[in-house]
């Protein structure tokens, strides 16, 4: 008698991988083990597209926050399991134009939120800051914060800007 041959075992679809290169785990303020694998990934394509320095923010909470189960921060360990936002000053980001353009940027390399604070420094000088987040969303988070007041990203672009639609 014929003994059958066993099937082998149905291999799981390759996933691309993409290997972080452009980030050290010193620039995640001591959250980098917690940060979610999707968000690293997600800032590398980010900071591919933008071709310049794009720079974590030193400030304290741009990246993990401990901010209790309840606060919805993309930030806040507490909620999500794992870090899923960064705030990040990319080099050049100027006008409308490069809001723009880094908007297009986030969105194809998977964000799901995009947040643009006016009102902060970088080594002393006023400078565009990005609030790049991957939470679990069905849909494209925008806003915008100009004098520590949340509005809608639509305030500081121009009149015939159009706000994204969803992923």
């Amino acid at each position: 008698m014929a003994r059958k041959k066993k099937k082998a075992p149905a291999k799981a679809p390759a996933v691309k991988v993409l290997k972080i290169t452009r980030w050290s785990p010193r620039e995640f303020q001591g959250w980098w083990q917690q940060m979610a694998p999707v968000q690293l990934q997600m800032l590398e394509k980010f900071a591919r597209g933008w071709k310049e320095l794009v720079l974590v923010s030193p400030a304290k909470g741009a990246v993990g926050r401990n901010l209790g189960p309840d606060a919805r921060s993309a930030h806040n360990v507490d909620k999500w399991g794992a870090v899923f936002a960064t705030d990040v000053f990319p080099l050049k980001l100027e006008g409308a134009e490069g809001i723009q353009r880094a908007l297009t940027l986030a969105k194809a390399a998977g964000a799901t939120g995009f947040g643009v604070y006016t009102d902060v420094h970088r080594a002393g000088l006023r400078a565009l800051m990005l609030h790049l987040d991957t939470r679990p969303s069905d849909h494209f988070r925008t806003w915008a914060r100009v004098n520590g007041k949340y509005v809608g990203l639509e305030v500081i672009m121009p009149s015939d800007w159009k706000k994204p639609t969803s992923k």
